[in-house]
């Protein structure tokens, strides 16, 4: 052991008394080799062309020599063949600039050896720099190619992109921003990451748009590009209103199931959920009835929104969802009841009757209990609104078209005090809300509804007594209600024992 740590104090010795680089004309910090072009394990998605940098003087002052021979060589990965002269000629305590091309470069790691050469063929200098050239790749998945998308979804659409770098590291790749062009139109440079929000660019703007991003290299030159053709549709499309607090606690978890079931079956898709936990526990029904009943995917063309804020009642719930709905640019809404289910055709009718430029829309309804054995006991006496109403039973009202009679009915109903207008099938349309963010006859600070109890009952007598908007009940069964201990409140039980009497149903 002492024997080897005398040697190496002897070499330490000699190296500084005889260094090798003397005879060389140059000191050993006198030059150093900077690079700029390529950088040390740098990843490029575009092969650089050239080669450039500085060579730096380090030397003391009044120590300054021309070295007129010298010149500085570069090696492409290790090929003598490529070796080239990138400079010339040192002049005293200056530094110099130096380039040089490189030739065409394929995929995968490379190297570039530069030497500073003087006079004699000694090597006084050496800096070696290796980096990688890697192959980019750009594709879109988000819209797919010809989709249309609703245009109450264009107030919010995102484009989802993809931008590979084969086998660059992100950490160590030169990547500029991507572009974004649409419609001809250039955006401008995007952020890294995987989407681009569009929802600024397409508010509003119906027909065919065409997005294109590109990702450029050195100099502006493309390096790769993706494109998407897709249309923003003008067709009318809904929301499903789904609120609830702790549901699991008030609901028998098969009435949520089937409810839902129900929703999902509808003979339209032209909707989406909307869903707000009010309790904020970030509990989602729509998320519970997929692994419940091992769903995978939403029908096609339906999408969910999820929500979580704590509000103090099931109201101001609902003024929420409804207004956030209608400032997406949906056309229309449907209520729901976790707890009810529905007809197949509940949307498809309403939605043509909302078309036709009624406000508000409800329909028919049979009541459903729980039997003692758990099953469904049916009322098969339907919800009447003729003998409700006492206006003609043989007038033809399924057209959907507002009716003079039945209108005038439904206003000396609420004069009364009686709300015939069944809150679980109910649907709104866009008319109830005012661009400047308002409600057409909205109630207090919260929204369309007021607080409760009899929130419905003081709407309708706002909206329709007042002449603001107009109003259909459907003679058809749109939904099936549910009575039991657990009701959103005793105002619904009270209501629904004033309908059966006064439609003669028992």
């Amino acid at each position: 052991m002492r024997r080897w740590w005398v040697r190496g104090w002897l070499l330490v010795t000699l190296l500084a008394v005889f260094p090798p680089w003397k005879g060389l004309g140059l000191e050993q910090t006198e030059f150093d080799i900077d690079l700029s072009m390529p950088l040390p394990d740098q990843h490029y998605l575009a092969p650089p062309s050239r080669v450039w940098g500085k060579l730096l003087y380090r030397g003391e002052a009044g120590h300054e020599a021309t070295h007129e021979d010298a010149v500085l060589e570069m090696v492409l990965d290790e090929a003598e063949g490529t070796r080239t002269q990138l400079w010339g000629g040192l002049l005293a305590g200056r530094d110099a600039d130096f380039s040089g091309h490189l030739p065409p470069l394929g995929l995968g790691p490379h190297e570039v050896l530069l030497r500073l050469v003087v006079g004699g063929g000694q090597v006084a200098q050496v800096r070696i720099v290796p980096f990688r050239v890697c192959e980019p790749s750009l594709s879109i998945s988000h819209p797919a190619e010809g989709q249309s998308i609703p245009h109450a979804r264009a107030h919010s659409l995102r484009v989802d992109f993809k931008l590979g770098l084969g086998a660059c590291l992100w950490d160590s790749a030169a990547v500029s921003p991507l572009s974004v062009t649409v419609d001809g139109r250039l955006l401008g440079p995007t952020l890294q990451g995987r989407s681009v929000d569009l929802s600024h660019v397409l508010r509003g703007s119906a027909g065919q748009h065409n997005v294109t991003l590109s990702l450029s290299g050195p100099m502006g030159r493309r390096l790769v590009s993706a494109s998407r053709v897709f249309s923003v549709s003008t067709a009318p499309r809904g929301a499903v209103l789904l609120y609830h607090s702790h549901p699991l606690l008030v609901y028998k978890k098969k009435w949520i199931i089937k409810c839902l079931d129900s929703i999902l079956a509808q003979s339209t898709k032209e909707f989406d959920i909307l869903e707000l936990d009010y309790a904020a526990q970030g509990f989602s029904v729509l998320d519970f009835y997929l692994n419940a009943t091992g769903t995978v995917n939403l029908p096609f063309g339906v999408e969910h929104i999820f929500l979580t804020e704590p509000l103090p009642n099931h109201a101001r719930a609902a003024n929420l969802l409804a207004g956030l709905a209608f400032s997406r640019g949906y056309d229309h809404v449907f209520n729901v009841h976790l707890d009810d289910y529905y007809q197949t055709e509940r949307f498809e009718r309403q939605a043509e009757a909302l078309a036709r430029g009624i406000n508000v829309v409800s329909g028919g309804f049979r009541y459903v209990r729980e039997t003692g054995e758990g099953e469904d006991e049916i009322d098969w006496e339907v919800f009447d609104v003729s003998r409700l109403l006492h206006i003609d039973a043989g007038k033809d009202t399924s057209s959907g078209v507002c009716d003079e009679a039945q209108e005038e009915a439904l206003v000396q109903r609420l004069r009364e005090g009686s709300n015939p207008i069944g809150n679980s099938a109910l649907a709104l349309s866009r008319g109830m809300w005012l661009l400047e963010g308002g409600w057409a006859c909205g109630g207090g600070e919260e929204g369309l509804f007021d607080d409760p109890p009899d929130e419905d009952l003081r709407l309708w007598q706002r909206c329709l007594v007042g002449g603001h908007i107009s109003a259909h009940i459907l003679p058809y069964t749109l939904a099936y209600a549910r009575r039991h201990q657990h009701q959103v409140s005793s105002v619904s039980q009270r209501e629904s024992d004033e309908w059966h009497r006064a439609s003669g149903i028992r």
